[in-house]
């Protein structure tokens, strides 16, 4: 298959394309329906990418066209946006384990299980020349500083940078909000845990330990890393700074709806603190 058929195809293109892949794996069937962190979720990550690689900077395009000299010197920059977009498709697919099943492991493992599956992806379609970029993509699309997710590294390639910054930008959007619920109610979190100390809220780091409730999350992407660690595109970092209040705005509404704004209040005055 070319690559380029992958540049700017449609929803039902990649569908088929991914289910006759994995015609033979039970886990892609799950993948393909559940909305949290499949294809859905994918293909939203992916047209944000495509938003982003309208807005790269001089230098950022510079950058991304040199990888993609790399495996089309014909068309660079088209062709390493159709990695971008395969990778922001894919990126996720490790949530499932082989039964289909989003499991404490499966999650925990999801970026490597992931990056094995979209190499198998691209190897099955003969594009073995992207596997690098793909790989370390999706291995990496998770990281958000050494200090927050010391387990990962940053993505090696500019291709990497914006699908990091995408999908992180779907953690930073106001809608995450009740994302983050729905996805603590797929993994039996509680929304809010009134005996989780203030503490080991603050200390909590993705992928290193489950967080408590689902306001450790919350709390994590509203006082977050928004520098290029986490989002190694400039327009990814200015729009989150603008999503900030609306974010704060949701978690507080969040509690007025569950039954915990006071205590949410105080917690947010320790933060609030922390931050000056």
């Amino acid at each position: 298959m070319e690559l380029l058929q992958f540049y700017g195809a449609s929803e039902g293109f990649l569908r088929g394309v991914i289910r006759d892949t994995f015609l033979d794996h039970v886990w892609v069937n799950a993948y393909l329906e559940e909305k949290t962190h499949g294809f859905l979720h994918g293909d939203r990550v992916r047209k944000g990418s495509k938003k982003l690689l309208g807005k790269l900077t001089d230098d950022e395009r510079q950058k991304l066209t040199l990888e993609g000299e790399e495996f089309d010197g014909a068309s660079p920059f088209t062709s390493a946006c159709a990695v971008v977009e395969i990778c922001s498709l894919l990126h996720d697919g490790g949530r499932f384990d082989e039964r289909g099943e989003q499991t404490e492991e499966s999650n925990k493992m999801h970026h490597i299980i992931g990056a094995d599956r979209a190499v198998e992806f691209c190897k099955s379609l003969g594009l073995d020349a992207i596997i690098p970029y793909v790989d370390n993509t999706i291995l990496c699309h998770d990281f958000q500083s050494p200090t927050d997710t010391p387990s990962l590294d940053s993505p090696s390639y500019m291709i990497g940078s914006v699908v990091q910054s995408s999908d992180q930008m779907g953690w930073m959007h106001p809608g995450s909000v009740e994302r983050t619920v729905q996805y603590s109610l797929v993994v039996n979190r509680p929304i809010f845990d009134p005996t989780v100390l203030i503490e080991d809220r603050i200390g909590w780091q993705p992928f290193v330990g489950d967080a408590l409730d689902a306001l450790t999350v919350l709390l994590k992407q509203l006082y977050g890393n928004t520098g290029p660690d986490r989002f190694g595109v400039e327009a990814a970092r200015t729009k989150v700074e603008r999503y900030k209040p609306q974010i704060r705005a949701g978690i507080v509404a969040l509690s007025d709806r569950e039954g915990f704004r006071q205590e949410l209040d105080e917690i947010m005055q320790v933060y609030d603190n922390l931050s000056v």
